[in-house]
């Protein structure tokens, strides 16, 4: 479960993952005060297909991963 925004407390919480040449970057930010979390990126998907670069979309561990640095509080 993603945690509230720590600086606007805001439960407005997204997901945002964009493709890049060779690899993909996700983050979670808040849709309130457009705080980022950490990004996390990828292995290399220069040379994998179009398929796998969807399953590296679909099967959440990008996301999962993007969650977990977001709900670290210093």
């Amino acid at each position: 479960m993603v945690k509230p925004c720590p600086f606007c407390n805001s439960t407005n919480i997204k997901y945002s993952v964009k493709g890049k040449r060779y690899y993909y970057q996700a983050a979670y930010y808040c849709g309130d005060c457009n705080c980022y979390g950490p990004r996390v990126l990828s292995e290399h998907v220069a040379e994998t297909s179009y398929v796998q670069k969807c399953k590296l979309l679909r099967d959440g561990s990008l996301q999962q991963q993007a969650e977990e640095a977001w709900n670290i509080r210093g």
